[in-house]
């Protein structure tokens, strides 16, 4: 019978586990499914979102990746 995982929530809890788990225990478990529940699609971090309101205050190469 396979093993279900279920995280609840894509934050800084969430994602980490969910790759966590997927990475390091699926060669143990090839039966593992690992389910990550999100109302979003995204992940928004607010703290990084201050440099975008500040136009011309830092160089577009500094924020673009």
């Amino acid at each position: 019978m396979p093993r279900t995982v279920v995280v609840l929530g894509a934050g800084f809890a969430g994602l980490p586990i969910a790759h966590y788990l997927l990475r390091r225990t699926s060669a143990q478990h090839q039966d593992l499914r690992v389910i990550l529940v999100t109302p979003h699609d995204t992940f928004y971090w607010k703290i990084a979102s201050v440099r975008f309101a500040l136009p011309d205050q830092m160089a577009e190469d500094k924020y673009m990746f």
